[in-house]
């Protein structure tokens, strides 16, 4: 019967062997096979984690709800102010378009369709900021230039880093609107005349004539009929065009 190689070894070469090899299992044989397991076991690490239901999104990663509360009132003639109520959360800005074609059937301009010119009746049109407030409000746009009696279809959503949010919709329509008394009105004696100036109020709609009216009399109303003894009426002047 032959001798196994290891018991062949005299106690002096096991011995050596030992100690070059550090312990007495020695160097593993194999470091690539362990590599692989480390990278495995990483590689198991980083899914559970990417799995874990206590790995969730945090607050504001999703885009902004839609608003609420909004309005496209009459603001004159050709006109519509529109308005809403912002969501919660850290906006970065708004959409606002309007159009006067239909949602559906011939020339529809869909819910969905983007603002892709200037002329209401065949596109969405985006809805100017304006500058009728300082600054100018975020959370309400002006139009101008539309028809008088014709419903417009708009619509508003909310922006964040995450996108764009979803669409409100409501609908208006513009109405002529009675123009707003004049501003900086003045009047000065010139011996036996009276010389009164003004300037047009810039809100509301343009006038296109004036009425003075004037009385000597302190108790006579301002709404009071007009005659022609301004001791005890009102007497009108005009109408005076004016641009």
């Amino acid at each position: 019967m032959m001798t196994p190689w290891y018991d062949a070894l005299s106690r002096a070469e096991r011995s050596d062997r030992l100690t070059a090899a550090g312990s007495p299992q020695g160097p593993d044989p194999r470091p690539g096979r362990s590599r692989a397991r480390l990278n495995l076991l990483l590689a198991v690490a980083l899914l559970l984690g990417a799995l874990s239901p206590f790995a969730a999104a945090p607050a504001g990663a999703q885009a902004p709800a839609a608003p609420t509360s909004r309005m496209a009132e009459a603001d004159g003639s050709g006109r519509l102010y529109i308005s809403w109520t912002a969501p919660t959360g850290t906006l970065s800005g708004y959409g606002a378009h309007y159009t006067s074609a239909p949602a559906t059937g011939s020339g529809a301009v869909s819910n969905s369709a983007a603002a892709s010119g200037t002329n209401p009746a065949t596109a969405r049109v985006a809805a100017s900021r304006g500058t009728e407030s300082s600054p100018p409000a975020a959370n309400h746009r002006f139009t101008g230039g539309l028809n008088d009696g014709t419903a417009y279809r708009v619509r508003v959503r909310a922006k964040n880093t995450k996108g764009a949010g979803t669409w409100a919709f409501t609908t208006g329509t513009p109405e002529p609107s009675v123009p707003f008394e004049p501003v900086n009105v003045v009047v000065t004696a010139d011996h036996t005349a009276l010389r009164v100036s003004w300037d047009r109020n810039p809100d509301g709609d343009a006038p296109t004539s004036y009425r003075v009216h004037y009385t000597a009399s302190a108790t006579v109303h301002a709404n009071a009929g007009a005659g022609t003894n301004p001791a005890t009426h009102l007497v009108k002047h005009g109408p005076i065009s004016r641009a």
